[in-house]
Order: C-alpha cells, then sequence, then structure tokens
C-alpha cells in the first residue's frame, strides 16, 4: 500500500511538472509572438488606431493569450498548477485589461470563444476600476526614465 501510494505521488508530482513546463512554454510563446508585433501591440495601449493587418494580427493574439490563461485555469482548478502559478496567470488579464483595444475584443468577440466560469473570471478582471498592474503607466514610465539618460 506504501509503495502504491508513493507511486502515486511520483506521478502526481511529474504531472504537475509537466503542465508547469507546458504553461511556462506558452507564455514564453506569447512573449515572442508579442515582440514579432510590436507595432500593434503598442497601438493598442495607446489607443491609435490599427489598420486591418495590426488588427488581425492583435485579435489573433489575444486569443492565443487568452486561451492560455483559460487552459491555466483548467488546470489550477485540477489541481495541477499552484495557488502562485494561477495568480501570475490571472496578473497576465490585468495587464491585457490596461489595453482599452483589448477591452473592446472581449466585449466584441472574445466572450464567446472562451468557458463561463472563466468568462466570468475575466469579466471580474476588466470591472475593476484599477487593475492590479498599469502596463501602459508603467511603460511609459520606464520610456520616460530611459530617454532621461
Amino acid at each position: 500500500v506504501y509503495k502504491r501510494q508513493v507511486q502515486i505521488r511520483q506521478n502526481t508530482d511529474a504531472v504537475r511538472g509537466s503542465t508547469i513546463q507546458a504553461v511556462t512554454l506558452a507564455q514564453q510563446q506569447e512573449l515572442k509572438w508579442g515582440s514579432e508585433i510590436s507595432g500593434p501591440f503598442s497601438k493598442g495601449f495607446q489607443e491609435q488606431p490599427l489598420d486591418i493587418e495590426g488588427a488581425w494580427q492583435l485579435t489573433e493574439w489575444y486569443y492565443a493569450a487568452f486561451a492560455s490563461r483559460q487552459n491555466e485555469y483548467v488546470q489550477f482548478k485540477r489541481g495541477l498548477l499552484d495557488t502562485d502559478v494561477w495568480d501570475a496567470s490571472y496578473k497576465i488579464i490585468s495587464i491585457l485589461a490596461c489595453m482599452p483595444l483589448c477591452k473592446e475584443w472581449w466585449d466584441r468577440l472574445g466572450r464567446h470563444a472562451f468557458a463561463e466560469d472563466f468568462c466570468k473570471i475575466v469579466d471580474e478582471i476588466f470591472s475593476q476600476d484599477q487593475n492590479i498592474i498599469d502596463f501602459r503607466a508603467e511603460l511609459e514610465a520606464m520610456i520616460s526614465q530611459d530617454g532621461a539618460r
């Protein structure tokens, strides 16, 4: 019996490790992809108009990013991700909530592609008066500091 318990624990640890590795790889891929569409991404934060290509690129990126967050939420609910990992994913959604275009995308398109329980979490984040991280303000501060050097 003890040996079986040890095997079950080892298997559970292996599955959790694989899940965390998959989450990390997905986040790294999103960052790489985000840097490849930095123009539309930047305009999304600055509320500048996008051409059709930029709008399409940003829409694709939003779908991919929110699909990853939904997967992370599901894995968290199943006990395969620790609370601190899910909290980090929650903060990523909060960063995206700083983008007015992301909010518009979510309201018009995005929410129709995801599970209802996940949509409730995203709606909660978008409804907050102040996001956890004001990414736009922080980015602008970094740029102005860099320019002063």
